[in-house]
């Protein structure tokens, strides 16, 4: 396999473990409120909220948001 299909197989694993990773931290669009893209899926608070601080920091002017399940936990733009 080469990289680029060893990485698709890898987020493939993922996406069927999305609801055992219940925390969400969200990279907003720089013109909509709406999200780009998800930057990362966590288990708990504790590791959710370092991601969150470190996203911060990665992209100080954009909108983050950390999410579990329909609910905002933190929000930068807030």
């Amino acid at each position: 396999m080469n990289e680029r299909t060893t990485k698709i197989a890898r987020l493939s694993s993922l996406a069927g473990r999305q609801d055992q990773l219940p925390y969400r931290i969200e990279l907003c669009g720089e013109s909509e409120n709406a999200p780009e893209r998800v930057l990362a899926l966590a288990l708990d608070a504790n590791l959710a909220r370092a991601i969150f601080r470190a996203a911060q920091k990665e992209y100080p002017e954009r909108r983050i948001v950390l999410c579990r399940g329909g609910r905002t936990i933190a929000d930068t733009a807030e």
